[in-house]
């Protein structure tokens, strides 16, 4: 009874080679993946940056309007008759021949 004994040598299922491509390519792969996340996000933080800003605009436009309005308010005959009668001064019309009109040159 001499039979020959069968010998099973049992490989590697993948050689170091073949494990170093793998994990190269599931890296190579998780990057490839991440670069749009990324570049999504990077849009959303602008795009709220920008609406942040344009909400800025809008309100420095309102306080321009609201100044403006005030401003014009100001010098309406009325208003300045109201700001004279309080601090006591009396305001009289100018007569356009009574103007004299000065000019200065600088040299």
């Amino acid at each position: 009874m001499n039979a020959p004994y069968k010998v099973q040598v049992k490989h590697a299922l993948f050689t170091i080679k073949e494990k170093t491509l793998i994990l190269a390519m599931l890296t190579l792969l998780f990057i490839a993946l991440l670069i749009p996340v990324s570049q999504v996000a990077k849009s959303r933080q602008i795009t709220l940056r920008l609406q942040a800003i344009e909400n800025e605009v809008q309100l420095i436009e309102e306080e321009a309007r609201i100044l403006r309005a005030q401003m014009a308010e100001a010098v309406l005959p009325e208003v300045l008759l109201e700001h004279a009668s309080v601090a006591n001064l009396t305001l009289e019309k100018i007569l356009s021949e009574n103007i004299k009109i000065v000019t200065v040159k600088e040299e």
